[in-house]
């Protein structure tokens, strides 16, 4: 991290679990239709992969309900 801090001067970040499935529901949110009372979403990265359950019973936005 500090070599590419150092040569590329881009300050990089290890984030959790949680975090990342909560900023994968956030991206998606505009996907959504709006009559859609949940979603299941798969995040399928280079070294990772997730799946969140969305929650949108009673919330216009998206609410990370559970992940795994």
């Amino acid at each position: 991290l500090d070599r590419v801090e150092r040569e590329a001067g881009l300050k990089l970040e290890i984030i959790d679990r949680q975090t990342e499935a909560r900023l994968a529901v956030s991206g998606c949110g505009s996907l959504v239709d709006r009559d859609t009372q949940g979603v299941v979403l798969f995040d399928i990265g280079g070294g990772s992969s997730e799946i969140a359950l969305i929650d949108l019973t009673g919330h216009r936005s998206p609410r990370l309900a559970n992940h795994i």
